[in-house]
C-alpha cells in the first residue's frame, strides 16, 4: 500500500492465501478525525468485507475487518517491508490465541463445581 492510499484515496486488492478468491475496493474519502480509513471490498465469491485502517507510522498501519453477514474477522498489517508486516501479524495472532485460551480457561473455572 502506498502513501497515496494512507491519505484516504486509492484502491486495494486482497488475495486469499490459497488463491481461491480475491477482493477489491476503493476509497475516495479523507481519513476521519481519529485518522481512520474505511472501505468495503467486493469479493469474487460474492462476499463483502468491511475494513477500517489506521496508521501506525508514516508508511505503515493495520486494518481490522469483517465479512458481511458473519462473525468472521480479519487483521492485516501494511509496511514497506513485507517481513516486518508478517512479523507484526504473527505477534498479533499469538496475542489473540493467548487471549482466547485465557477466556476459555476463565469460562471453564466459572462453570466448575
Amino acid at each position: 500500500m502506498d502513501r497515496g492510499c494512507m491519505a484516504g484515496i486509492g484502491g486495494m486488492r486482497l488475495y486469499s492465501r490459497q488463491d481461491t478468491f480475491s477482493c477489491q475496493g476503493s476509497m475516495d474519502r479523507p481519513a476521519t478525525d481519529k485518522g481512520r480509513l474505511y472501505m468495503a471490498l467486493s469479493c469474487s465469491d460474492g462476499r463483502t468485507m468491511h475494513v477500517v485502517m489506521r496508521n501506525l507510522g508514516p508508511d505503515q498501519g493495520m486494518g481490522l475487518g469483517r465479512v458481511s453477514g458473519t462473525e468472521e474477522r480479519f487483521f492485516l498489517f501494511y509496511h514497506p517491508s513485507e517481513d516486518e508486516a508478517r512479523r507484526r501479524l504473527a505477534l498479533l495472532e499469538a496475542d489473540i490465541s493467548l487471549a482466547r485460551e485465557a477466556a476459555q480457561n476463565k469460562e471453564g473455572s466459572e462453570t466448575a463445581p
